[in-house]
């Protein structure tokens, strides 16, 4: 499933906002929810193995949180993220692998849930834990019981790989 969207942008902490670039691959049917975006100008925005986690009840400021590696999550485990919505980071742990779950009309498998805090807007979002990717956020039953898509999967279905880095 293939389509070019208009160009995304996003709004720096002053407000500006930035043109990112058009969706370059998407997927959102049975095996996943996904989308990947074509940086329009790569050198100007510098692209990083990091996430920016913000300060909070489970996390401690870190605007260059490196991504060492991506990995499949595991029943149990904590993990975190970097919401757009509120444009903070939060944690939660693991509660099911394999779900099942409808949205926006479409049913989408193999997704993972977990008790930490998103909601509409965060879409996207890193999951991360132990610098190593494991997803991207992608819908919740609510504020705080959330779901997320795989790394691993999408990576396969776009045919990229999570950027790492050693520092």
């Amino acid at each position: 499933a293939y389509q070019a969207y208009s160009d995304w942008s996003t709004k720096f902490t002053d407000g500006s906002t930035h043109v990112i670039g058009p969706v370059w691959r998407w997927w959102w049917w049975g095996g996943g929810d996904m989308a990947i975006l074509r940086i329009n100008n790569v050198p100007g925005w510098n692209p990083k193995a990091w996430v920016y986690v913000t300060s909070g009840p489970d996390t401690t400021a870190d605007s260059t949180y490196h991504i060492s590696s991506d990995n499949l999550s595991v029943l149990g485990m904590r993990i975190c993220t970097t919401g757009a919505f509120y444009g903070r980071s939060d944690c939660g742990y693991v509660t099911q692998l394999g779900l099942t779950m409808t949205y926006g009309s479409v049913t989408v498998h193999h997704l993972g849930r977990a008790s930490f805090c998103g909601t509409q807007g965060d879409s996207g979002s890193p999951m991360y834990a132990l610098h190593v990717a494991y997803g991207l956020q992608v819908a919740g039953f609510s504020e705080c019981d959330s779901v997320y898509q795989g790394s691993r999967a999408a990576e396969n279905v776009l045919n990229v790989n999570v950027l790492h880095s050693n520092s």
